[in-house]
């Protein structure tokens, strides 16, 4: 099942993309982390939260055909 705080983000050609964003309000920088081949938000869970408890917030996203983010995998998927 999905966070509750997943964030949704609409993208141009209709797919939705699943995000989660770490915030630490002390933070003076956010690290945009791009996942590894085949992980899902829920996996990033476990070990993303500790760049937050040093310091930092960190926003991510699912690629597309992963997890609970439609459409389809592949190269093109990626740079969309």
């Amino acid at each position: 099942p999905l966070a509750p705080e997943t964030i949704r983000l609409p993208a141009g050609d209709g797919v939705t993309l699943h995000a989660r964003h770490w915030v630490n309000p002390d933070a003076r920088h956010t690290i945009l982390y791009f996942s590894g081949n085949g992980e899902e938000l829920s996996d990033l869970a476990g070990y993303l939260p500790e760049y937050v408890r040093r310091g930092f917030s960190v926003l991510t996203y699912e690629y597309r055909g992963y997890g609970h983010t439609g459409g389809t995998p592949g190269e093109a998927a990626a740079y969309a």
